[in-house]
């Protein structure tokens, strides 16, 4: 990307074993932490809109990227979360 930084993120989360424990007993969750990648406009002016980039079930792929590069090049912040990188998961 050109002109763009970026900044890794951890962010605090949670593992649910079922959609009850999400919605009754979210204090009963495993805890843990997912990586993310915050890209910046390299100077921006102030504030800028931010828009989080989820990927699907296959993970973090190259167009995920391409994404966020065409939303900063655009003036905006775009945020990449990877859930699956630091729970081990690939698909």
């Amino acid at each position: 990307m050109t002109d763009v930084s970026q900044r890794p993120l951890v962010i605090q989360t949670a593992n649910p074993t079922n959609y009850y424990e999400v919605i009754s007993a979210p204090r009963d969750m495993q805890r843990t932490q997912i990586d993310a990648t915050l890209y910046l406009p390299a100077n921006p002016k102030g504030r800028v809109p931010a828009i989080i980039v989820v990927p699907g079930s296959l993970g973090i792929a190259p167009s995920h990227v391409r994404h966020a590069q065409t939303f900063v090049e655009l003036g905006m912040a775009a945020c990449v979360i990877d859930p699956f990188g630091r729970r081990g998961v690939t698909s």
